[in-house]
């Protein structure tokens, strides 16, 4: 999804339209998330002051430098780096870290290089290696002494950079030092950059750790290693994506992957091949040079066979050859995603919205403003809101969540499905608000959401509540049809129950329009709040009797809730023991629905949902025609003019 510069520092009071370009701090991504590929990079490698033995690893392998003049806005000393991750290390196994690369834009003084280790759960885990020198204008290279250096062993991820010193001066000229490099987008955001793997830390209204800085490039900071131990010759895979997991038979797979040269030495020719299964591979020859450190992307397409089996398949891409010798494959050197073939698809009851939110963080007051439209002008749509533990409105089952989901909050997933290329699950709304609500709701949530409620599903849901007031005992009977695709796809599915209450009154931090401090609202109505699972977190698993499936489920009300404010909202999953980060991408939702149980609970004893699917609201141009989704210009939606949804 693409992105815009905005700042929230200084407690948002800035706005976006600034003459130069400031950092826009959001919260420290998680342990567990959907890794992006590092910039894919054809040409010689430059890295001034290295030797023929030391080479580049960051962002960007070269002295590219596209910004020289990010600001954060505020005077001080700010520790900034680049996150490296496994991802980008792996192929270095046995290298010995001698140093670390920066650029600034002017002279900063005396400063510390650094570099942090990082375990996998996201946390530092000791005092980081560093080394005091001056920072002068362009590229500084901060060797190590002896005693610091240390081997990799290709399991590591580092947070690497520097203390970056911002002047009083440059505050006034609303100038900064820090250097950023990364492909500029298009002509309509010419000037913004595109990566979000740029990290600071200090203490952002939030309390201090590392945070994690959007679309002012990618920080210009790299490692310095000794590669003398590497082979001559080699090429590694560094990225596979094989787009939306699943396909139908004779679809296209048009995938996106990248090589990366990580010998010692040029490789003047190779070849890579394609495979689905155990199929006749497709084999992509490449007579370009490839220079020693530098990377190449590759959008090889496959089509899957028409006899393919309805179920899960394997598409894998690898080197198979360097300049006519034969690789051996292995983890390096072949990736392979797996993909489901579905042939009978069903439609969506409702898509599933989990918003991810904190009642500290000022701007979601803003992101709920944006869910509470969205949600009224589309139907098809139900949502929970999961709270960051340690607020009072969080509970404790739902932390898993956070942490495997919410690399920044508020943040929201839709099914909570993987969409192909981004650096994570969750969408951050944070990046869109400048642009003003109703182009946030109009240009990413909407879409999000009808693009969701159109891709197959393989299992129904209804739900059939009964509440008994004298033991405050709600029952809810579960039910449901199953696509023939269902369990050859899934194997076994689950189904989750969850209350939510709307109008639940507790705080919520805010920004104030005429002071731009943060302000605390103590009397804040939160809708959409996640009360209980009546199920497992997870989901039960559901027993089938052939293509159906049924259960029955029970929860004694807390009587701190309000029963006519509850809402019911299920739906149905693949069958996990655990979700995990090796797990989460299978654990897409296939079908979910919603209710108000306030009938339920007002005197009438049952309440059905229709299994059967509405379509969403109509639209209708100027003239009072409908028009489909697709349609581009001013359209009606319930009375009302929006700008219809783009794709």
């Amino acid at each position: 999804m693409k992105k815009i510069i905005f700042a929230i520092f200084a407690l948002l009071a800035t706005t976006a339209a600034m003459a130069q370009h400031h950092v826009a701090v959001t919260e420290r991504p998680a342990a567990g998330q959907v890794q992006a590929a590092a910039p894919a990079v054809s040409g010689p490698r430059h890295a001034e002051g290295l030797s023929s033995a030391q080479r580049p690893v960051g962002y960007w392998p070269t002295d590219s430098i596209t910004l020289t003049n990010v600001a954060i806005g505020a005077s001080g000393t700010y520790p900034v780096g680049a996150y490296i991750t496994n991802n980008m290390l792996r192929s270095y196994a046995g290298c010995k870290v001698v140093g670390v690369r920066f650029a600034v834009g002017e002279y900063i003084g005396r400063t510390r290089a650094f570099i942090y280790k990082v375990n996998s759960d996201g946390n530092i885990t000791e005092e980081p290696v560093t080394q005091m020198q001056r920072a002068y204008e362009g590229w500084n290279n901060v060797f190590f002494n002896a005693e610091k250096e240390f081997e990799l062993d290709g399991t590591e991820e580092l947070i690497v950079g520097y203390d970056y010193i911002e002047s009083d001066e440059m505050v006034a000229a609303d100038r900064g030092a820090i250097c950023t490099v990364g492909m500029e987008a298009d002509e309509e955001d010419e000037g913004k950059l595109q990566g979000t793997e740029f990290v600071i830390y200090g203490n952002f209204g939030q309390g201090e750790d590392w945070f994690s800085i959007t679309n002012t490039g990618m920080l210009c900071a790299q490692l310095i290693l000794d590669v003398s131990s590497l082979p001559a010759k080699a090429i590694d895979m560094s990225y596979l994506d094989t787009g939306f997991r699943y396909k139908q038979a004779g679809e296209l797979i048009e995938m996106l992957a990248t090589v990366a040269n990580v010998g010692r030495e040029e490789v003047n020719n190779y070849e890579l091949f394609c495979q689905i299964d155990d199929l006749e591979p497709t084999v992509v020859s490449s007579e370009r040079r490839l220079d020693e450190g530098a990377s190449e992307t590759y959008q090889p397409v496959l089509q899957v066979p028409a006899d393919i089996a309805v179920g899960k398949h394997t598409v894998r891409v690898g080197v198979k050859s360097i300049e006519g010798t034969a690789v051996a494959a292995s983890a390096r050197t072949v990736f392979e995603q797996q993909f489901y073939v579905y042939a009978h698809p069903l439609t969506r009851n409702k898509v599933y919205v989990e918003q991810y939110t904190d009642q500290d963080a000022a701007v979601a007051n803003d992101v709920n403003a944006v869910f509470n439209s969205a949600l009224s002008m589309y139907p098809n749509a139900c949502m929970v809101n999961i709270y960051k533990p340690g607020n009072p409105l969080a509970i404790s089952e739902s932390a898993y969540l956070t942490n495997l989901y919410a690399y920044t909050l508020p943040c929201f997933t839709s099914n909570r499905s993987y969409f192909p290329g981004e650096m994570y699950i969750a969408y951050d709304v944070n990046d869109y608000l400048q642009i003003g609500t109703q182009n946030v709701i109009n240009w990413l949530v909407l879409p999000v959401i009808d693009q969701d409620y159109s891709f197959a599903s393989f299992a129904t849901i209804g739900m059939k509540p009964a509440y008994d007031p004298a033991t405050r005992q709600l029952t809810v009977e579960v039910n449901g049809s199953l696509s023939e695709d269902a369990l050859p796809i899934y194997g076994d599915l689950a189904v989750t129950l969850m209350l939510t209450e709307d109008g639940v009154t507790s705080y919520q931090r805010y920004v104030n329009t005429r002071t731009g401090r943060i302000a605390t609202n103590n009397n804040y109505k939160h809708n959409h709040v996640l009360r209980a699972y009546i199920t497992a977190p997870t989901g039960d698993k559901v027993e089938t009797q052939g293509d159906t499936y049924s259960g029955s489920f029970s929860i004694t009300l807390d009587e701190a809730w309000n029963p006519e404010n509850l809402n019911l909202v299920g739906i149905v999953t693949r069958y996990a023991e655990a979700v995990t980060a090796d797990n989460i991408k299978e654990m897409d939702v296939t079908n979910a629905d919603a209710m108000s149980l306030k009938a339920v609970v007002s005197g009438i004893s049952e309440l059905s949902n229709n299994a059967e699917t509405s379509e969403p609201a109509e639209m209708y141009n100027l003239s009072g025609q409908r028009v489909n989704r697709g349609y581009r210009g001013i359209v009606v939606v319930k009375g009302k003019k929006y700008q219809s949804i783009q794709y």
